[in-house]
């Protein structure tokens, strides 16, 4: 959006405003803090899209989500907290691509959520996604 643009502009005028006042004025101050401003709120405004977008990209995963594997397990405790396993209800912090060694000669690649209380695993198959 075009007000996104304009906010980031915001603290470069400021600098120039700012390079071009005498700084013993207390207009330098008062730019000076302006500034500052215009950073913080640019950097609230970055970290509220970045966890929008994140909470979109786990809905998709959410989606794609495939743990019949965990569900046909019987008798394990651990198959039985993730069965139901909703990532929707999660706050992502990074997700990447891993190659697992499994062996000398054997590998598999996975695609990794780490969220804030949970590491996940994801192996694709076909169009979903296996925990």
């Amino acid at each position: 959006r075009s007000s996104d643009l304009r906010l980031t502009k915001y603290p470069l005028l400021l600098d120039n405003l700012i390079e071009h006042t005498n700084g013993s004025t207390p207009e330098h101050e008062k730019l000076y803090r302006c500034r500052e401003r215009c950073r913080e709120m640019l950097k609230y405004v970055n970290e509220v899209v970045k966890q929008k977008e994140n909470q979109h990209r786990l809905k998709m995963y959410q989606k794609q989500l495939d743990t019949t594997a965990l569900e046909r397990t019987v008798n394990n405790p651990l198959a039985a907290e993730f069965k139901n396993l909703d990532l929707t209800t999660k706050r992502m912090i990074h997700e990447g691509t891993l190659t697992w060694r499994i062996g000398k000669d054997k590998s598999v690649d996975m695609h990794v959520l780490l969220l804030e209380d949970l590491l996940v695993l994801l192996q694709k198959q076909d169009r979903t996604s296996v925990v």
